[in-house]
């Protein structure tokens, strides 16, 4: 009995969970986020392509210094930043007229795969290192702003600061109200966050030995994270046809 009552919740999940929320999912977009960060900072010349922040302090210190062309390889990465969201909203805003499709995620990432793969075999010089930062940006930024949730919680797969927040707040939510749900919710985040050092240090590693690698590998998670939300789709699908199925049987028979 316990296991058609789990096989029950899991089947119910699937209806309560967006496919392109699953925590699946984003792990592998948290472990991506960590790969294009590292990259980008230990080849393409110290620049974060994910989280701006850094970015944007170190244009305004490179500017207290009279360092004005050091200061525009950081103006680049976040302008391309706030395309890449412009993007990612002109498209999430087409689906609340139309109705969202889950191809539309899938293209997405295969979209950012193709980029990824086209900025690896970029020159590491720096006329170039500004163009491949860009893109990068425009990468994570599209990847952050379509990807927003897991499991109906906010999520960034493109950094962690939001991450770890969250994380703290459930784990003491889980502790004050005794709630085994919540403590799930924050260990989900926590294995986020764990995805994404594992990212960073598995996109130093190969950066350092294998320059090209890096973003081919990158673009290869993304491609992985398309088929796994097009795989669930096609499953949510078959568990849909399937409840149908049995409410139609159901009411033949009353």
């Amino acid at each position: 009995m316990k296991r058609e009552e789990r096989k029950k919740r899991r089947e119910e999940k699937y209806f309560s969970v967006p496919v392109f929320e699953r925590f699946e999912v984003g792990l592998f977009l948290s472990f991506t986020g960590g790969v294009l960060d590292a990259y980008t900072y230990v080849a393409r010349g110290g620049v974060f392509a994910n989280a701006q922040t850094a970015n944007i302090i170190l244009f305004a210190l490179n500017l207290c210094e009279l360092h004005f062309l050091s200061a525009l390889k950081y103006v680049v990465p976040i302008v391309c930043f706030v395309f890449g969201v412009l993007i990612s909203e002109f498209i999430l805003s087409r689906q609340l007229q139309k109705g969202a499709k889950l191809a539309n995620y899938v293209t997405l990432l295969v979209l950012e795969a193709a980029v990824l793969v086209g900025v690896a075999f970029m020159p590491f010089e720096e006329d170039w290192n500004m163009f491949a930062n860009a893109a990068v940006s425009f990468v994570a930024s599209v990847q952050y702003s379509t990807f927003r949730k897991m499991e109906n919680v906010p999520l960034a797969t493109s950094f962690c600061t939001g991450n770890l927040r969250t994380a703290s707040q459930y784990l003491y939510r889980a502790a004050a109200e005794k709630s085994a749900d919540k403590f799930a919710v924050s260990l989900k985040f926590f294995a986020n966050i764990f995805f994404f050092v594992l990212g960073v240090a598995a996109g130093y590693f190969v950066t350092v030995n294998f320059p090209l690698s890096p973003l081919v590998a990158g673009g290869i998670l993304l491609l992985i994270g398309g088929y796994m939300i097009a795989a669930k789709s096609v499953k949510y699908k078959k568990l849909a046809k399937k409840q149908a199925e049995e409410a139609e049987k159901s009411q033949t028979q009353a």
